[in-house]
């Protein structure tokens, strides 16, 4: 039982996956109130990229933790840390990418730059203007609004994933690398290859996309991938390879089709698109209910309120 001098609502926390060792190590042990803990902002797999087993158990034991709320989770690691205490990880999707362009002008494939860089060096067609996160919502939400359902759509499989050496890790023994899908899919009729090279303007990526039942999305430089919840909320259904998202996945009850490696083209068939989009039709529809800010935020904040 928790000492009566503790408040009834519990503190909420956020601290990026990069403070995760110092937070740990110098302010965890002066903590005096309950608190949920949410953690992201980064590309490692939490718990054991951002800290070591050691600092992982320490935190899930210490009984003032409530939830911890994690971005990129491998919860299979996170029990071998923390063991029973690991019931109180969470998963945390990484979302949408709307700080990006909102930092300033962006240039198509993946560089922010000033504005002197922009006039003087680069053409006009390769940058993309600063955009608030309300605007670039705005923009998706019209695309939403017109966006065709799923059995009126292309029954092919769009893909615009880059692939370079910073996207090039492999995440869990049922993993692809960026490289090795390409290869693997190389001469399927059935995925549609687009995103102009990386140059294409992320507002004709949406449409464009939009238009198609699926789109691949692979994890990257992190675990999670933008792209996913881009292609989730423009109604596609998402094949992916396996990884520890897999269970969040599941427990979402989103519209993901994860394939193995070994068959990760050959599954691509008329067949089957036609027998997945069948049943994955009633997930579609309720995407943008479970992906909205609103519902995350109740479920974080509604363990504040559970001691």
């Amino acid at each position: 039982m928790l000492p009566p001098r503790l408040p009834r609502a519990a503190a909420l926390l956020y601290v990026c996956s990069s403070s995760m060792r110092s937070f740990v190590r110098r302010i965890v042990p002066s903590i005096r109130q309950p608190f949920v803990l949410m953690t992201g902002g980064g590309d490692a797999t939490l718990p054991m990229e951002a800290m070591d087993g050691q600092q992982v158990k320490t935190l899930l034991q210490n009984r003032l933790l409530l939830s911890w709320w994690c971005q990129n989770l491998n919860e299979e690691e996170g029990g071998e840390a923390g063991g029973r205490q690991a019931a109180k990880l969470r998963f945390l999707p990484i979302g949408l990418d709307l700080h990006t362009r909102a930092a300033g002008p962006y240039i198509l494939g993946g560089m922010q730059v000033g504005i002197g860089l922009r006039t003087v060096l680069l053409p006009w067609n390769w940058v993309e203007k600063a955009s608030s996160p309300r605007e670039q919502e705005e923009v998706l939400e019209q695309i939403r609004r017109r966006m065709k359902r799923s059995e009126e759509r292309i029954l092919r499989v769009y893909a615009d994933f880059q692939v370079n050496a910073k996207y090039g890790r492999r995440f869990g023994a049922g993993g692809l690398t960026r490289a090795e899908a390409v290869k693997e899919l190389e001469g399927n009729e059935l995925v549609e290859w687009g995103g102009g090279g990386g140059r294409q303007r992320r507002e004709m990526a949406w449409r464009e996309k939009s238009k198609f039942a699926f789109e691949i999305s692979l994890p990257g430089n992190g675990l999670d991938c933008h792209r996913t919840w881009e292609a989730l909320l423009l109604g596609c259904i998402v094949i992916t390879t396996s990884s520890s998202l897999d269970r969040m996945w599941r427990k979402l009850e989103l519209p993901v089709v994860v394939l193995p490696p070994s068959s990760f083209s050959s599954s691509i068939t008329v067949g089957n698109l036609t027998r997945w989009r069948e049943e994955h039709a009633g997930k579609i529809a309720r995407v943008g209910d479970k992906l909205s800010n609103s519902l995350w935020m109740n479920r974080i904040l509604g363990e504040t309120n559970t001691i």
